[in-house]
């Protein structure tokens, strides 16, 4: 109970006033219920020390392990409260789960703290010492006191069994994750655990499903407009939450793409003028994105080739480098991709639940240092690169997603001005996109001076206040600015110089009415890359390509026609 009453309260002071880290459940509120869970477990033991009385040993090791167990969680997170403001949750386990014995001693010897160790140990003595005060005392009393308790006991665990713990194992279900303020610390061990071998299995069986998809014959056909495959990078960053009229190269009024204007005047990058994604969610979107599967297609995402595996397969060296998150159930979909890559990497190892911590910010910047070269492909014996670069672009909370240095605009520099609260909002977004600008001119100038494609789209747009059935909305949703996205490819000066074709070809393209679905099949087109899915009516980079193709876009039970 002092763990979760000192989480909630850091909790719910990190939030901006007004709101609720709960739906409908104040401070109060949850730290009642959290009490309610610390007592449920604290039922649950007694009573099991209860029915094991009559066995001296048996009573010695249960009560053993449930003080060893209760002891070492009360260190554990005591640890992890005072040091990163977090307690046990998913992302502990994966990065327990993927530290070698060398960096946990590194780590250790890093944060401990002797002061910080002393007070847990002083607190957790003067608990126990309570507890054994109260035992002594209610001995001689025992007949009078436990019937009592005992009755007492009852209604909690009927509440906690019939209530509260259907409820965590479903959210646990359906997202992966236990990250309830409420739950006890026994909760998150028990839940987060299960969760977390839960997704370890889901991802690892839709891997396999993927990985032995028969793709047919493999071909590999050069076009006097393909480059070859030996020292070439072909770079494919994903944005997020990106609409593309809000960026100055898409004519918005402020200048928040300083670096994209500069590559488009040069001309060598390319901006596509009608490009739509399959969906107005990141899942949704970059299962079609980056499988085989188009939005006409039947089955699930995971019955069709994906990218990573099928040019694996051809030769290059996928690699997979993200800035999301790296564990729930939510973005599952997206680790497989990353298992099914012959390399990842996550910049920041976190679960979705860390998003609701306002103090903690991943930027995207933390990305660069993990950018490859062909020199990756060729220690493993293949020959060119291919590297997903997953942003977080601008991701909700808008203002999460920049440091401080790029607040360039306020409310005050909009060309339309909404309610203060709109405003702050909006000018927020504006910077997110103005530091995706110098993210991506970094990744951009990084490749410069490699023979180099650089291809960048966001995974869906965004509802920013401009729905005329509800103008104070402001997220993802089933309209135009939901799917409108930019798509940029940049060509490096090698590659533009020795195969002006495929410059051309790119210019050519760009003001076709795409959508994004049948990104793996064109970028397979582009390089060559054929198999038994292949169609260049689905390719939008090929003369071949059906432009009257219908953009359907069918999500959250609704459909949209562009």
């Amino acid at each position: 109970m002092s763990l979760n009453s000192v989480f909630i309260f850091k909790s719910y002071n990190l939030l901006p006033e007004g709101e609720s880290l709960i739906v409908g459940i104040s401070l109060w509120g949850a730290m009642m219920r959290a009490a309610l869970r610390s007592l449920f477990w604290s039922v649950i033991s007694w009573w099991g020390y209860a029915l094991l009385a009559s066995h001296r040993i048996n009573k010695i090791i249960w009560g053993t392990a449930i003080i060893l167990v209760s002891l070492l969680l009360f260190v554990a997170e005591s640890f992890m409260l005072y040091r990163y403001g977090m307690v046990y949750t998913q992302s502990v386990i994966q990065v327990l789960a993927g530290t070698n014995p060398r960096e946990a001693s590194e780590y250790f010897e890093a944060s401990f703290d002797v002061s910080m160790l002393i007070l847990v140990l002083l607190v957790g003595f003067v608990i126990v010492w309570t507890v054994m005060r109260y035992v002594s005392w209610a001995k001689g009393k025992r007949f009078r006191f436990v019937p009592v308790l005992f009755l007492l006991s009852i209604p909690p665990v009927a509440v906690v069994l019939g209530y509260s713990t259907p409820r965590t194992y479903q959210k646990v279900m359906d997202s992966g994750q236990a990250y309830d303020l409420t739950i006890a610390p026994y909760d998150r061990l028990l839940w987060n655990t299960v969760g977390f071998i839960r997704e370890s299995h889901a991802i690892s069986d839709a891997t396999n499903r993927i990985a032995k998809i028969d793709i047919g014959e493999l071909k590999e056909q050069k076009y006097v407009t393909t480059p070859p495959q030996s020292q070439l990078h072909v770079v494919v960053v994903v944005g997020e939450t990106l609409r593309r009229d809000y960026m100055h190269c898409y004519g918005f009024p402020l200048s928040n793409t300083p670096g994209l204007d500069s590559l488009l005047v040069t001309g060598d990058l390319t901006a596509y003028t009608d490009v739509v994604s399959p969906a107005p969610n990141t899942i949704e979107s970059l299962t079609k994105v980056f499988t085989y599967q188009t939005n006409e297609m039947q089955g699930k995402w995971y019955d069709y080739p994906a990218l990573p595996s099928v040019f694996s397969k051809a030769g290059y060296w996928v690699e997979w480098t993200s800035n999301q998150e790296s564990t729930g159930t939510f973005i599952q979909p997206l680790n497989t991709f990353a298992k099914l890559s012959d390399g990842y990497k996550y910049a920041n190892a976190r679960s979705i639940d860390e998003e609701h911590d306002h103090t903690k910010s991943f930027y995207d910047e933390d990305l660069l240092p993990y950018l490859q070269t062909t020199s990756r492909a060729e220690e493993a014996g293949k020959r060119g690169l291919i590297q997903i670069v997953h942003l977080m672009g601008s991701h909700p909370v808008y203002g999460k997603r920049f440091p401080k240095s790029f607040a360039k605009f306020s409310p005050d520099s909009l060309p339309v001005r909404r309610a203060p609260d709109k405003d702050q909002v909006v000018s927020d977004y504006i910077n997110s996109i103005y530091y995706n600008d110098y993210v991506v001119t970094q990744i951009i100038n990084f490749y410069s001076k490699r023979a180099a494609i650089v291809v960048y789209f966001s995974d869906h747009g965004e509802v920013i206040y401009d729905d005329p059935r509800n103008p104070n909305y402001c997220d993802h949703g089933m309209l135009p600015q939901g799917v409108s996205v930019p798509f940029l490819v940049y060509l490096s000066p090698e590659v533009r110089r020795e195969y002006p074709d495929l410059y051309d070809k790119i210019r050519g393209s760009k003001d076709r009415r795409i959508m994004l679905d049948l990104f793996t099949h064109s970028l397979g087109g582009l390089l060559g890359i054929q198999n038994k899915y292949s169609d260049p009516t689905l390719d939008f980079f090929s003369d071949e390509y059906d432009e009257d193709r219908p953009r359907i876009i069918r999500s959250f039970s609704q459909e949209l026609r562009l």
